[in-house]
């Protein structure tokens, strides 16, 4: 299962970053903005043909494709969403 910080999770949905990995220190899955993804890269590779405002989630073992991917529009209801959290849950 895949775990994310919440302040890097705020930090995507706000700009601040393009690519979040999950924790602990061996990352299952990223969480990437699409225009990020180096295109000779294998998130490039999983990620040709999106959008490049799209938000993909990609688990490690999962190679060929994201297991997820949010249009720029549910990103910002998600961004939205995210910001009603506590700092700390």
């Amino acid at each position: 299962m895949a775990h994310f910080m919440l302040a890097e999770v705020r930090d995507l949905t706000a700009g601040r970053l393009a690519i979040v990995e999950g924790v602990p220190r061996e990352p299952t899955a990223f969480l990437c903005l699409v225009s990020a993804a180096a295109a000779d890269s294998t998130a490039g590779e999983m990620l040709t043909g999106l959008p490049a405002d799209a938000v993909a989630f990609l688990p490690v073992e999962q190679s060929t494709s994201p297991a997820a991917v949010l249009t720029a529009e549910d990103f910002a209801s998600f961004g939205r969403w995210i910001e009603t959290l506590p700092q700390k849950l």
